[in-house]
């Protein structure tokens, strides 16, 4: 008896711990994931120092990337006896190909900062969230449910509220406005493309690869316009915008998404957007209006709402299955 309660309070003892630790885990993935997303951030903002230094945008763009992928082609090396799942060459090949979204994305974007401020360049690549489900709509045949189109409306809401469109207190270019809206559609494709290709494949090895594509695809595009008069500018600033924008964000989403529901992890993600704001204010002196401020709030907080709902529905059915 006394043996058999002594068990009985082990075994209690353990499952609180290992319940425990589980909380730990999760709260150390959030903070992970959070600290990927604030990265997602920064680049802009770099880039604009740089370019006003004198650094080429087509050189940047395409040193960054080639950073990116040296970078994470060292650490894929050391890594891959790891590897559980090896890659054939048909894997490899859908990978490279997975490279023209990102490349396009970098390319849209990056060149939209010419005309417009980060704020506004950040707002527009947000749209990529209601993009993504309509693509999900056309391709994959998911219907939204009744929150995310809630979550749609209130986006352009904000969206006409941050980059204040319709006023004139603000003069934008709308090829400007055009670029950065397309580098949303670009990055709707990169999102559906990274969750869809060689799923099996390591984070790691994904983004090696689809780095290595999108190296190719931008020098196909954009090596004509290549300028080796900025070289050292290029250097001193590619790096930094390489870690930022592809290989600090890539390795805290690898190590924390896997530990969080995907509601967290959108809700988490969307911080990249004040975050780019943010950066844009300290690093650039960007001036941000009280309407803009709301128009952020409402574009993050109607991505948040979705994500919550999902959360608590989750947790709901969990409580009644117990």
């Amino acid at each position: 008896m006394y043996q058999a309660s002594s068990l009985s309070y082990w075994l209690v003892s353990f499952n609180s711990y290992v319940v425990q630790k589980d909380k730990l885990m999760k709260a150390n993935a959030s903070v992970i994931v959070l600290f990927g997303a604030i990265s997602y951030g920064i680049p802009a903002s770099i880039f604009k120092i740089a370019t006003n230094e004198g650094a080429s945008p087509t050189n940047l763009l395409i040193s960054q990337i080639f950073c990116a992928a040296l970078i994470l082609i060292s650490i894929n090396f050391t890594q891959r006896k790891k590897y559980a799942f090896k890659l054939n060459s048909i894997s490899r090949a859908k990978l490279l190909l997975s490279g023209l979204a990102m490349a396009s994305t970098n390319i849209l974007y990056f060149t939209s900062l010419q005309y417009i401020s980060v704020t506004v360049a950040a707002v527009l690549l947000m749209q990529s969230v209601w993009i993504a489900m309509i693509f999900g709509i056309i391709f994959k045949k998911n219907i939204p449910t009744k929150h995310q189109f809630i979550a749609v409306i209130f986006i352009m809401v904000g969206t006409i509220l941050a980059t204040q469109i319709f006023t004139r207190q603000i003069t934008l270019s709308w090829i400007g406005i055009m670029l950065a809206f397309g580098s949303a559609c670009a990055y709707a494709c990169t999102l559906i493309v990274t969750n869809t290709v060689v799923k099996n494949a390591d984070p790691i090895q994904r983004a090696m690869y689809i780095s290595i594509g999108a190296s190719f695809f931008l020098v196909l595009f954009c090596g004509y316009n290549i300028d080796f008069n900025d070289q050292l500018i290029v250097f001193k600033w590619a790096p930094i915008i390489a870690i930022f924008s592809v290989v600090f964000p890539l390795i805290c989403f690898s190590k924390g998404m896997p530990l969080l529901s995907p509601g967290l992890g959108g809700i988490l993600s969307s911080i990249e957007l004040p975050s780019a704001i943010i950066f844009a204010y300290i690093l650039l002196n960007e001036k941000i209006t009280l309407i803009q401020i709301l128009g952020i709030f409402i574009i993050v907080s109607s991505i948040i709402y979705p994500n919550l709902i999902s959360l608590i529905q989750k947790k709901r059915n969990k409580k009644i299955r117990s």
